[in-house]
């Protein structure tokens, strides 16, 4: 009986020797976890701020862009619109002259056509 107890002792003292490696052994990978999830977090995180920060970069490039598009844009239809203008001028310039030839054209021929009374 003394060995069987010497035995028991030595089997109880073994499991509590383990059951300590072991709890120790989970408390060191429970902190490594830990560890390596805040160090996960982090590199997240930073990896977000960057992302965001290079969006709104090529946001404020697109808006710069679109505004000189538009600029750009607007001073072409100015200027067409000055030269269309201008046309529109010289179209209804051509068309009074036209008129006035076409009215010493008729008073021409009228004066051809019909011979002054005697």
């Amino acid at each position: 009986i003394d060995f069987e107890q010497r035995m028991d002792a030595r089997f109880a003292d073994f499991e509590q020797r383990m059951d300590a490696r072991f709890a120790d052994s989970e408390q060191r990978m429970d902190a490594r976890f830990a560890d390596s999830e805040q160090r996960m977090e982090a590199r997240f995180a930073d990896s977000e701020q960057r992302m965001e920060a290079r969006f709104a970069e090529i946001r404020d490039l697109v808006t710069d862009t679109e505004t000189k598009l538009l600029r750009a844009f607007y001073g072409f239809v100015e200027s067409n619109q000055k030269r269309l203008e201008g046309i529109e001028r010289d179209q209804t310039n051509l068309h009074e002259r036209l008129s006035i030839l076409e009215r010493r054209v008729t008073e021409v021929e009228r004066r051809l056509n019909m011979p002054p009374a005697v």
